[in-house]
């Protein structure tokens, strides 16, 4: 009986440990672009674990910024990072950018 409460303890620290690293985030953007502009537009992710693995967000910056200059985009670049969790454990870090050509 001592043996399934101790399990029964673990248990429950480990998902009280899981559950404190819950997060929820929503960001909403909307632009509206004037009539006559062409833009270009270009996105990287990489995926983390727990928020303890974070993946460098300077190399997505520069691979962003690297396409959208090689497709054309010379002015008015703007990245939005957003982070999406999923089964509580692994995080999506998605980086997008948008540049005037």
């Amino acid at each position: 009986m001592g043996s399934r409460m101790s399990l029964a303890g673990i248990v429950l620290l480990v998902v009280g440990l899981v559950s404190s690293c819950i997060g929820i985030r929503s960001i909403a953007i909307d632009e509206i672009a004037p009539s006559g502009c062409d833009f270009v537009t270009s996105k990287a992710q990489e995926i983390g674990i727990l928020h303890l693995i974070v993946p460098p967000v300077e190399d997505l910056e520069d691979r962003v910024i690297a396409d959208l200059k090689a497709n054309g985009a010379t002015k008015n670049i703007r990245l939005r990072l957003t982070v999406r969790d999923f089964l509580l454990v692994i995080q999506l870090y998605e980086l997008q950018g948008r540049g005037e050509k």
